[in-house]
């Protein structure tokens, strides 16, 4: 049940961020082609307001990449909403299999979450 109300908490999200934006949210935004460029604002990041994370938003800088250190916090903060309680992973830090954040040294840390979104074509 948590994992359903989770999911209808982020769809509200959503709509909400379509609602201000008049768009919805990005799946994700890259300096070139998949999995060697940086990466900047995702879905996860541009809903933060609206699943009561303003505090956590405020700390991302939008004009940096993910990857970029002053972003640390923000990559490694556990947002409960988008945990399901059964996923054995959910909540832990660790360095994705590809991608710019494995890549760069010294590698840059992500806490997972339980659901993906769509990020391209």
């Amino acid at each position: 049940m948590q994992c359903g109300n989770n999911l209808k908490q982020i769809g509200l999200a959503m709509h909400n961020y379509a609602d201000a934006n008049k768009k919805f949210a990005p799946g994700n935004i890259t300096d070139g082609n998949c999995c060697g460029t940086l990466s900047h604002i995702t879905w996860p990041i541009s809903i933060l307001p609206y699943v009561e994370q303003s505090a956590l938003s405020a700390r991302y800088d939008y004009s940096l990449p993910n990857e970029d250190p002053a972003n640390a916090f923000a990559r490694t903060q556990r947002v409960t909403v988008y945990e399901c309680p059964s996923d054995m992973n959910a909540g832990q830090i660790l360095v994705p299999a590809s991608g710019p954040a494995d890549s760069l040294r010294p590698k840059r840390q992500y806490v997972t979450s339980s659901y993906r979104g769509m990020g391209g074509v």
